[in-house]
């Protein structure tokens, strides 16, 4: 049975389609040059996919030189990403048993406006399906074009990262500060509150789920400070503040975040989270002061 398409799922429909296009892909129809198939476009489009399929489509099939390389599976929640991700899968085993070689599987759950997790998936030769890394730690943004080259080029599921360019930093920054604005947070703090995200993102996974989060920042913080025998320090880096409305703000800083793939860039060696910290530090804020006490390379 074809799946009920909700208007929440439609959102994340939206959101993948928005970030796509700022990738750098060509989203038009692949008749039309393009590289994106949407679902309902998918219906008519290959007979060979009634076969495949049946009735049945993914949200989004990536095209190149005229075939499917790529699915990528939609959901409206982020609590249901494994749902995505098997979905994903499920499609692409099935397209690549007969006619196709599909090996690329993304899952997107979420929204914009409450966050977004993302996974990308390669299946190796011998069959299985392996997490798509750089540096070492999962991408939680979709793949650009030339990212899903060079995965199937190399034939293994990891990239080479480049380092975001101003003009992405910007953006993210400028995103965040008005999050910050949004959630109340006084332009004094926002540096520092910034500063604890960064140190619990590099401390471990956080769980972004708005009843959790704030002690989930505050835990990693303080392991980390810990451990680095600075634990005096704790009381600086506390996020305190209006819960309610930071509770409810807090996950689309790290969704934001994640866009840049910021953990992964974490372990590249350069100093991404310098720059990054510098140019929010420029955003419209007043705590340029603390820049060269909390700019993540001296936080511990």
């Amino acid at each position: 049975m074809a799946k009920k398409i909700t208007s929440a799922e439609s959102r994340a429909r939206a959101y993948t389609s928005s970030e796509l296009k700022r990738l750098g892909w060509n989203t038009k129809h692949p008749n039309s040059g393009g590289n994106i198939l949407e679902e309902q476009e998918a219906k008519n489009y290959d007979e060979r996919f009634n076969e495949l399929l049946g009735k049945d489509r993914p949200d989004f099939l990536i095209y190149k030189d005229s075939l499917p390389i790529g699915i990528i599976e939609c959901k409206n929640e982020k609590a249901k990403i494994e749902s995505a991700i098997d979905q994903g899968i499920g499609y692409a085993d099935k397209l690549s048993k007969k006619y196709f070689n599909v090996r690329i599987a993304i899952g997107v759950s979420g929204n914009e406006e409450d966050g977004v997790v993302v996974r990308s998936l390669y299946k190796l030769d011998n069959g299985e399906w392996e997490e798509i890394k750089g540096n070492g730690y999962p991408l939680t943004q979709l793949l650009s074009e030339k990212q899903l080259e060079q995965v199937l080029l190399n034939k293994k599921a990891s990239i080479d990262l480049e380092i975001p360019t101003e003009s992405e930093f910007y953006e993210v920054a400028e995103k965040i500060n008005k999050i910050m604005h949004e959630a109340k947070v006084n332009k004094s703090d926002r540096a520092v509150y910034l500063a604890s995200i960064i140190l619990a993102m590099q401390e471990g996974d956080v769980d972004t789920r708005p009843n959790v989060i704030l002690e989930q920042i505050n835990a990693n913080v303080e392991s980390a400070l810990r451990k680095k025998n600075k634990s005096s320090l704790k009381h600086i880096f506390a996020i305190n503040g209006n819960k309610q409305k930071l509770r409810k703000q807090l996950p689309l800083i790290f969704h934001n975040l994640d866009r840049l793939n910021i953990r992964a860039l974490m372990n590249s060696g350069a100093d991404v989270l310098g720059k990054f910290y510098e140019t929010f530090l420029r955003y419209g804020n007043d705590a340029k002061e603390l820049g060269i006490v909390f700019t993540p390379r001296h936080m511990t």
